[in-house]
């Protein structure tokens, strides 16, 4: 779950009002060499997704990256839950990310 966490607040980073460089790249680097170890398929195919979604440029709120960042947290909460025998009602267009006014 810490893994995840941190995997997550890494995402962030990638988010307009939320840049950061570091994080980018720490995302990046457990992407490709934490994640093949404790992620999923499905979370590791979403987010190599997300990644590509900025090589299209459509970056506008809801875009493709939005799309790939709610499936890819529904897919970590849920195989989270699964692990703790819960079940979320949670659905994908329960998750967005916001912009901070500097």
């Amino acid at each position: 779950e810490e893994q995840y966490k941190n995997f997550l607040e890494n995402l962030l980073a990638f988010f307009e009002g939320w840049h950061d460089k570091e994080k980018k790249k720490k995302f990046m680097i457990d992407l490709y060499t934490h994640a093949p170890l404790y992620a999923s398929d499905e979370v590791i195919k979403l987010a190599n997704e997300f990644l590509k979604s900025f090589k299209d440029k459509d970056l506008k709120q809801g875009g493709k990256s939005d799309i790939y960042y709610r499936k890819l947290v529904l897919a970590i909460r849920n195989e989270i839950k699964k692990l703790n025998k819960d079940k979320s009602s949670l659905r994908e267009g329960d998750f967005e990310i916001l912009k901070l006014d500097d």
